[in-house]
Order: structure tokens, then sequence, then C-alpha cells
């Protein structure tokens, strides 16, 4: 048999049945909370760096200036983090293809223009938007 009876009873046992949902609300509870006291701090150092008072201070500060402000906070600071990591990865592309472009011209090797005068930079940007790491799919493309 595939499944053993006694393994499949204990995976769908009871206490599985009461416990799965109280541990998806405390992970859900414990995720709101570190991201809450995140970036509290991280608004707590801005603050302390700006205005160079005490960190508790800069603390007291802050939780004020959260308590009405909170939802535009959080959404500051999702947007400035989606558009950083967006123009890094858009940077760190461009410095690919220009690296690419350099060593073809400095080593004569004409892999990135085929003979048309077309670029050949259609399937490297493709697997470069569906690779961690564009600079490596750029390299393996070539």
């Amino acid at each position: 048999m595939f499944l053993e009876r006694s393994g499949f009873l204990l995976w769908c046992s009871p206490l599985v049945c009461i416990a799965a949902p109280i541990h998806l609300l405390m992970s859900c509870f414990g995720a709101s909370i570190k991201f809450f006291i995140t970036m509290l701090s991280k608004f707590c150092l801005i603050l302390h760096v700006f205005t160079g008072k005490a960190t508790l201070e800069s603390g007291r500060n802050v939780f004020k200036i959260l308590s009405r402000h909170f939802k535009g906070a959080f959404v500051t600071e999702l947007t400035s983090r989606g558009v950083l990591g967006l123009a890094s990865y858009a940077f760190s592309v461009g410095i690919a293809m220009v690296t690419w472009v350099w060593i073809d011209d400095r080593f004569k090797c004409d892999s990135f223009f085929l003979d048309s005068g077309e670029t050949f930079c259609g399937s490297a940007s493709c697997s470069a938007s569906f690779s961690p790491s564009p600079f490596l799919s750029l390299v393996y493309t070539a």
C-alpha cells in the first residue's frame, strides 16, 4: 500500500485540525508584529539621524507620527522597496549588456550582433527575466 495506515492517521489526526488554524493565525500575528517592529526601528533610526535626539526620544516621536500616519508610511516603505528592487535589477541587466558588448568588441566575438545587424539580446533578455541573477543568465546564454 502506498500510504501506510499509521502515517496517514497521524497526519489526519484531530490534533492537526485544531492546531493548523491556530498555527496559521499565530504565524500571521507574529509576522505582522515583526514587520511593525522593523518598520518602527527603521523610522526611529532615520529620525534619530536627522534630528540628533536621543534614540528613546526619537522612538517616542516616531510612535506618535506612525500612530497618525501608519497607512502612508506602510505604503511608502513597500513602494520604495519595490522601486529600488526594480531599479537595481534594471541596472544590473544594463551593466551586463554593456559588459557583453565590450567583451565582444575586445575579443572580436560578434555574439551580441547578428550578421543582419540585429541584436542577439532577445533570448538573453528573456532568460534574464526568469533568472535570479541576470548576469549569470547572460553568461550562460552567451
